[in-house]
């Protein structure tokens, strides 16, 4: 979601399509359905994770301007992005890890974030340092001046600082202007600046109460000074389950 923009995807439906909405603040309802576009590679994952960005880098075409990023974590194997334009369901650009021929499976997609140009892409399930499902952050900036209408570059791969078996580096990812969040499966998240083609780790203290059978980074989301994470089985008293841990930046 955005300030104008509402993506939904249907990954469990059949079939499988993602939706955006605009808002329209004198409608009733305020959001009005806007396209829908269906799974490129049926029986798969489609519209697993999705993110928008309404604050791409403009090009040479004026009008309504913004990207859609839908990922499909298990398509072709190894998954998929599927990148459009707000204004129209077709298929701008398809990013994918590697080579595109790749057989494992890395999970490309299971988490997408964008904004002001950027899109971090977690690829929890690929295999780094000799570590099965140890996990990647893939990082794209806009570049209007690709492709016909613009297109996503590489920029780099944020590889897990402690890889470790099933770490799941990249289970969740979240991006503010050139902030990057990310989750993993071990109780940990990460904060990193993009410099150029560089990401610069940013401290960020670690919760205290966290227990093993936390879930911390599950879902993570930063967003102006906070800086927000889930944890579904953390346990702060016997009688229930569950937390949200906020960062702020200059408290």
């Amino acid at each position: 979601m955005s300030q104008n923009y509402l993506v939904v995807g249907s990954h469990a439906a059949t079939p499988r399509v993602s939706q955006l909405w605009v808002r329209n603040p004198a409608g009733s309802p305020p959001w009005e359905w806007l396209w829908t576009t269906n799974d490129p590679c049926p029986i798969h994952y489609f519209g697993f994770s999705t993110a928008v960005d309404e604050r791409v880098p403009q090009g040479a075409y004026p009008g309504n301007w913004g990207t859609v990023a839908i990922g499909d974590p298990q398509a072709y194997f190894t998954g998929r992005v599927y990148v459009y334009l707000t204004y129209s369901p077709g298929i701008v650009q398809i990013l994918y890890w590697g080579y595109g021929n790749e057989t494992s499976t890395v999970c490309f997609g299971e988490s997408v974030s964008a904004d002001s140009g950027l899109l971090a892409i977690g690829a929890p399930s690929l295999t780094y340092a000799a570590q099965t499902v140890a996990g990647s952050v893939f990082v794209y900036r806009w570049n209007p001046a690709m492709g016909i209408q613009g297109e996503y570059e590489f920029v780099v791969q944020i590889t897990p600082p402690s890889p470790a078996v099933n770490g799941g580096f990249g289970a969740a990812v979240s991006v503010y202007q050139s902030t990057v969040m990310i989750g993993d499966n071990t109780r940990r998240v990460y904060m990193y600046q993009i410099s150029g083609m560089t990401a610069v780790p940013v401290p960020l203290a670690q919760h205290s109460g966290v227990n093993l059978a936390s879930r911390l980074g599950y879902a993570v989301s930063v967003w102006d000074e906070f800086a927000v994470a889930g944890d579904e089985d953390f346990i702060p008293s016997p009688s229930s389950r569950g937390a949200t841990i906020v960062w702020d930046v200059n408290p």
